[in-house]
This record gives C-alpha cells, sequence and structure tokens, in this order.
C-alpha cells in the first residue's frame, strides 16, 4: 500500500468540525478511514455499543474559542 498524496480536510463529527490531515491511498476497503491517532488528537471516544461517537466538551470548547 502506498499513499499517493495527502490533504488536509475538515470533517464534521456531531455538529463539531475538526480538520486533519488524510491520505490518499487507492483500493481502500472503505471510503475513508480514521486513525486512533486522529482520536486520540480530537479526544474523541468511541461507543460502539450503542454505535455512536463521544467527544471530550473541553475540546469542542477549545475549538470554539
Amino acid at each position: 500500500m502506498e499513499a499517493q498524496e495527502e490533504a488536509t480536510l475538515d470533517v464534521t463529527i456531531k455538529g463539531v468540525v475538526v480538520f486533519y490531515t488524510f491520505y490518499v491511498v487507492e483500493q481502500l476497503s472503505d471510503d475513508m478511514i480514521i486513525g486512533s491517532d486522529m482520536l486520540q488528537r480530537w479526544k474523541i471516544k468511541l461507543d460502539p455499543e450503542n454505535e455512536d461517537v463521544d467527544i471530550d466538551p473541553n475540546v469542542v470548547a477549545r475549538i470554539r474559542v
């Protein structure tokens, strides 16, 4: 697997706009794969039981300032 390009994109998750650098790779099984590094940076926690995510309110407050 080799990345052809990279792009910094804004992504809206539960009404919160976050940005991250994504790598463009052909023939992935999904259109977008979000890695643990992005989840950690934005303090996003997965809630698999409810098929949902939680975003730390402190991070949201910092973004909106």
